[in-house]
């Protein structure tokens, strides 16, 4: 199928010629098309066609300051859409592309494209023939990549260790199956990173980046090591971390001692030499998958380490994805296409044999459409990768020291669009354009602690740490310090916390005091068996403790343990200074009216053994199971209420909730975490080399799913796994949205595999949700009890509220009127006092501002301390698709946090950047700055706005008729004056009239600045 395409611009001749250092590496690339798009024909003037293109060939986007993007004609058909001329479609190429599929506002300017065609030389053509690979097909066979890249990997330098010149440049190579020399000093070795060389990523390190100056750095660094420097080339794409941490262990002398600096992916090659004591418990995750050759080459890496009593003295790790990078799995041609911007800005590079191995590799793996799974220096690094689990929860420790330098970008204007471009990678994730910041401070666990340097601003990007002054001096004292003290600039990193349970022993209360029982959220209370917690305990996820919690008949007997303490300790510890504080832990897997029983049971007793006041606090579903008491024992509500005894509710789902339904698919971020954790079973190593051609959306909801890779669509799989197991859990189904929300949901689910590995139970838990008019929730009617019940609510977090079925996924739309669980509707009763406050779900039940409000609800039934009035008319809310972050390999306090509903801290908490405000009294003609105008979707144009619009001679009326103008909540625009005089107008959209939060204004002040500085800048 051909592919045509519109562009705005003008046409420029193209020579027929292949670039000559592509050809180098066997590979040519031509250039069969190119236009030009000037900025003063943007939007207008007459359009080019470029007829007949395949949908492989390649496309290069160019964008201002030289960024480009590259990808396929099928890609930004899937991008763009296509329209009908005539009998043929073609794809209409706007002037300007947006970059965030999930914000307005967000878009870069193109001023050309190119069309690539691309063919592999005569040498590497007839490798893939020898290999039975058809090289005439679109996308090559199983394997095709993988031999690809080790035919351009072999024209660079040869792999192995390298003696290191005081320039920092390749001098001898040691030869293979040989060792340095013994020396009872120490050796100084450099890991450098994916895409890259020694030269590549320590070039900097020990020169200018003119490489004409030694920095004072590299002079000291050559004084204090002499001749012992070294570093190791070797392969970062066809060859895994652990091979290449085996290649380097064998020509190394027993009894060595190790100074280690690494760069990006180096970092997990230097955490797999300080893991001696692997044992077959710790390989596991390799076993699971049946990776085996992995799993053997791990037991001889750890034989060796412990056979050549290595010391690892220093290690100071840069940019390493400890954590993995989702980058590389979420969107391989975006991720790709940054990098090869990057290593493009590197002095050194640019005229080098890497930079041509570097676009060599890139164009051809986004022109093969591959999966990063056939790369295994790629998969290494992606979250779910078994590397990338043993390096973080496999139980190993080590007693070697570690150095983080760790960063982010912050500003510029050419990186501000490199930026722009990966938007929907980050999602306003820290990060230096390839690892994620948060992803730079784990591995594995340390007797000694961790410390780190965190540095950001406009000149921190991956491929930049060792130009950076302060970097570069901060890798140096660390490595020459003396004794155990960390130099200047490190902080010691906080160890990773437990999953904390509340303690028991609260502070004992007066006599009389009031007695309050504490009904927790689902999940929040910890199960265990025997001395084991199979729930919250990372470890014991990551060893499949999961799969014991499923309710399919085949279960052991599970014990209740306390509540987490970061959801309830706070609120325990206030209350326990009037009250007499009960917690009330339950099995949150099943039904409701099974835990409303026990409750019952609970406050029955209290009843019958003293006189005092007994009040309800519940927590999320928590106050289902209250209501479920209620409605099935009024009687003993009665007697509670007597006692001027009440029910407070907090963020508890009255109608259900589609964070049910979210676990129940595999979707959101408490499934997409316990995936990672949840051991994978049956992936071979030839499972991961398959290519991603055969994995194309189709259908309706295409487009909602586009630029998903295959190592995405075969994660989706591995949810699957986890949501089989949440659907044997009654407790959980009960909270599906009720009404004809629930029985759509209810007949998605049966059609699911997922549903059918569960045998009956399931099945029939399903089937008997369908039986209740409105669902077992909604049949708590006799629940209700207006004049002895409060509810809080919070809003301000995306909340899913409906959700549309596909064949394949369902699609959540929602807005910000709820707390990330419980939307605004479904918080409500009729008839009972609902108080309002902006926070998540976890936060409404433990953040410090809101505890003095929930205990006065429980004595008196009121408080002035929260508002009765939303902050926004929830039908005003925007509507949209819910946010895709993938998540890396998670921590302890990232779990927890998802899990309860609550925001966990930064690792490195960011400044606030402050705008400075002048107010001025005065005719905005004069102004000396562009005026920032807020409109309001659907508002005209009036009163200050106006006058505005006629100092730019109307150009605010015309962009308003043509409905381009801003209004929706994150559209933003900057319309330059045409005189000299007046500089122009900033517009924010606000949303729907009367709807506008801070948020909204915060980030609507932000993206419109981002656009004035790209023009300014």
């Amino acid at each position: 199928m051909t592919v045509q395409l519109l562009v705005p611009g003008r046409e420029i001749p193209t020579r027929a010629e292949a670039d000559s250092e592509l050809k180098k590496f066997d590979l040519e690339v031509e250039t069969t098309h190119a236009v030009q798009i000037e900025a003063a024909a943007r939007g207008r003037g007459a359009e080019i066609e470029l007829k007949g293109l395949e949908e492989s060939d390649l496309l290069e986007l160019q964008y201002e300051d030289g960024v480009c993007e590259w990808l396929r004609a099928d890609e930004l058909r899937s991008r763009l859409g296509q329209e009908q001329r005539g009998e043929t479609t073609a794809i209409r190429v706007p002037s300007t592309l947006p970059m965030a599929a999930t914000r307005g506002g967000v878009d870069l300017a193109l001023t050309g494209i190119r069309v690539l065609k691309t063919q592999f030389g005569d040498v590497l053509g007839k490798l893939l023939k020898d290999a039975g690979i058809d090289i005439g097909a679109k996308l090559l066979a199983k394997g095709g990549a993988k031999l690809i890249v080790q035919h351009f990997e072999s024209k660079l330098n040869p792999a192995g260790l390298y003696h290191l010149r005081p320039d920092g440049r390749c001098g001898d190579l040691v030869d293979a199956g040989t060792s340095l020399p013994t020396s009872d000093d120490p050796y100084l070795v450099l890991l450098h990173g994916t895409f890259s060389s020694i030269q590549g990523s320590f070039g900097t390190l020990f020169c200018s980046p003119d490489q004409s100056i030694p920095t004072p750095q590299a002079q000291s660094l050559q004084t204090h090591y002499g001749a012992r420097i070294f570093g190791l080339e070797h392969r970062t794409l066809s060859v895994s971390p652990i091979q290449n941490a085996l290649d380097l262990v064998q020509q190394l002398p027993r009894g060595a001692r190790l100074h280690l600096v690494s760069h990006s992916r180096g970092g997990l090659i230097g955490d797999l030499l300080t893991a001696s004591q692997l044992t077959q418990q710790n390989l596991e995750p390799f076993y699971r998958q049946q990776r085996t050759e992995e799993a053997e080459q791990l037991t001889q890496l750890s034989r060796y380490l412990r056979e050549k009593e290595l010391r690892i003295e220093r290690f100071v790790r840069v940019a390493c994805p400890a954590r993995g990078t989702n980058l590389v799995s979420q969107r391989l041609d975006r991720y790709l296409s940054v990098l090869l911007n990057l290593i493009g800005m590197i002095p050194a590079v640019q005229t080098t044999p890497l930079y041509s191995f570097a676009k060599a590799t890139i164009l051809s793996l986004i022109q093969q459409r591959t999966d990063p799974r056939a790369l295994p220096g790629l998969e290494a690094m992606m979250p779910t990768a078994p590397l990338i689990q043993l390096l973080n929860h496999s139980g190993v420790t080590t007693g070697t020291d570690l150095a983080v330098i760790a960063g982010d970008i912050e500003g510029g204007s050419l990186l501000r669009r490199l930026g722009i471009l990966a938007t929907d990678l980050f999602y306003w994730q820290d990060h230096d354009f390839v690892v994620q910041s948060s992803s730079m401070f784990k591995g594995l666990d340390r007797t000694r602690g961790v410390y780190y340097s965190f540095e950001k601003g406009p000149r921190i990007t991956h491929f930049n740490y060792f130009a950076n002054p302060q970097s570069r001096q901060r890798i140096h004292d660390w490595l020459i310090r003396e004794g155990g003290e960390a130099p200047q600039g490190f902080q010691k990193l906080a160890g990773e916390p437990i999953p904390e349970l509340v303690r028991s022993a609260l502070r004992a209360p007066k006599a009389d005091a009031p007695v309050i029982f504490v009904i927790p959220d689902l999940m929040a209370t910890q199960l265990r068996r025997n001395d084991r917690c199979l729930w919250l305990d990372l470890d014991e996820l990551a060893s499949g403790a999961l799969e014991q919690l499923a309710l399919n008949g085949k279960q052991q007997e599970v014990l209740v343990g306390d509540l987490f303490a970061p959801s309830y300790q706070p609120i325990l510890n206030y209350l326990a200074k009037r009250f007499d504080v009960r917690p009330f832990p339950y099995d949150w897997r099943r039904s409701l009216l099974e835990t409303a029983e026990q409750l019952a049971a609970v406050v029955s007793m209290e009843l019958q053994s003293h006189g005092r006041p007994i009040y309800l606090l519940a927590h999320g579903s928590g106050g289902l199971a209250a209501r479920a008491m209620i409605a099935q024992h009024n009687d003993l509500w009665r007697r509670l209420v007597a006692r001027n005894g009440r029910l407070v509710m907090v963020g508890t789902p009255q109608r259900g909730t589609h964070f049910a339904l979210q676990l129940l698919s595999g979707q959101g971020r408490p499934s997409e975490l316990l995936t990672l954790l949840h051991p994978q079973r049956g992936q071979s190593d030839a499972d991961h080399e398959q290519p991603d051609g055969a994995n194309e959306p189709s259908g309706a909801k295409a487009k909602a799913r586009k630029g998903k890779s295959a190592a995405s669509k075969a994660a989706a799989a591995d949810r699957s796994s986890v949501a089989a197991i949440a659907c044997t859990w009654p407790g959980l189904l009960e909270l599906l949205p009720s009404g004809t929300a629930q029985k759509v949901s209810v007949a998605w689910l049966q059609q699911r595999d997922i549903t059918k590995q569960n045998l009956q139970e399931t099945m029939a838990a399903l089937s008997a949700l369908l039986t209740l008019p409105d669902g077992k929730i909604a049949d708590l009617t006799h629940g209700v009890d207006p004049a002895h019940m409060c509810i809080v609510a919070g809003s301000g977090t995306w909340t899913a509220q409906s959700a549309d079925p596909d064949q394949d996924a369902l699609v959540l739309q929602g807005n910000d009127a709820g707390d990330g669980v419980t939307s605004l509707p479904s918080a409500l009763l009729a008839g009972v006092q609902t108080w309002y406050l902006r926070s998540t779900h976890g936060d409404l039940i433990h953040q410090q501002a809101v505890l003095p409000a929930i205990a006065e609800l429980i004595e008196h039934g009121s408080t002035n301390l929260l508002s009765q009035t939303p902050e926004r008319d929830i039908a005003s809310a925007v509507t949209r698709e819910a946010p895709q972050p993938a998540p890396l390999y998670p921590t302890a306090e990232e779990t927890i946090a998802a899990v309860l509903g609550f925001q966990s801290p930064k690792i490195v908490a960011k400044e606030s950047v402050r705008l400075r405000v002048a107010v001025v009294h005065g005719n905005i003609a004069y102004a000396k700055q562009p005026v920032a105008v807020g409109h309001y979707d659907g508002d005209m144009i009036a009163g200050g706005e106006a006058a505005l619009d006629r100092l730019l001679d109307n150009r605010l009326s015309i962009r308003n008729a043509m409905h381009i103008y801003p209004g929706k909540e994150g559209t933003v625009e900057f319309v330059r004056g045409t005189s000299g005089t007046f500089p122009g107008v900033l517009i924010i959209g606000l949303g729907e009239i009367g709807g506008i939060l801070p948020d909204v204004l915060t980030k609507g002040i932000t993206e419109v600045l981002l656009r004035l500085a790209m023009y300014v800048l």
